[in-house]
């Protein structure tokens, strides 16, 4: 090389440079990792809370079904009756269904149901419906169960006898069946409970008297 010849510039990174980029993209890997995680375990508590109302929602709507079609079989009065436990989580009647997916109302089938609450967690509970049929075959076989809805912080129902709202049935002298009952499901996370509510007419307690008069020509 001639004396005075301009030096050539040496291509890469030294090793200095190497190990700062390597720890600038560790960093940012670190980051998006974490931005990633808390958006994932975001949606995922949104969709279980949503997932939640849904069922609380779906079971609020069976249990008033069944009590709109409750009823009191003819052959046993006595063990008709709808029973209400003291603290208002225990309910059980009879009720006429129709089949899953069924639509033709000669395809009715009358069974005896219990709602009820079971724990399922620390806090949590899921509200159970059991069923049993009052006729053919299947009055033979066992109880079915099934789980209405998980998550569930509380459930109570209380009945309307005429005079007021009634947390226990029956009561002295009561008829086998209330006029009516309010639903009550309690859901949600941490200290914010959501509670969703309604109330059922008992068409089987209620005597229609007919307004119609015969004139005579």
């Amino acid at each position: 090389m001639p004396h005075g010849a301009p030096r050539s510039h040496r291509a890469g990174m030294t090793l200095v440079e190497l190990l700062l980029a390597i720890v600038i993209g560790v960093l940012v890997l670190a980051v998006v990792g974490s931005l990633f995680h808390t958006v994932s375990v975001s949606l995922q508590a949104q969709r279980a809370r949503r997932g939640g109302a849904e069922a609380a929602a779906d079971a609020l709507a069976r249990v008033a079904r069944d009590l709109e079609c409750a009823l009191v079989p003819a052959q046993d009065t006595a063990a008709g009756k709808l029973t209400l436990s003291a603290d208002g989580t225990d309910l059980s009647f009879c009720t006429a269904s129709l089949a899953e997916g069924e639509e033709d109302g000669r395809w009715w089938f009358a069974e005896r149901v219990r709602y009820r609450l079971a724990p399922a967690g620390e806090r949590w509970s899921a509200l159970l419906r059991e069923s049993r049929a009052l006729q053919g075959p299947d009055a033979f076989a066992g109880a079915a169960t099934n789980v209405l809805a998980e998550g569930l912080r509380s459930f109570r129902v209380t009945v309307f006898d005429g005079a007021g709202w009634q947390s226990e049935w029956p009561r002295e002298e009561s008829t086998p069946l209330p006029l009516a009952a309010r639903i009550v499901l309690g859901s949600g996370a941490g200290d914010a409970e959501h509670s969703l509510e309604t109330e059922v007419l008992i068409p089987a307690a209620h005597v229609f008297t007919s307004r119609v008069v015969r004139v005579s020509p």
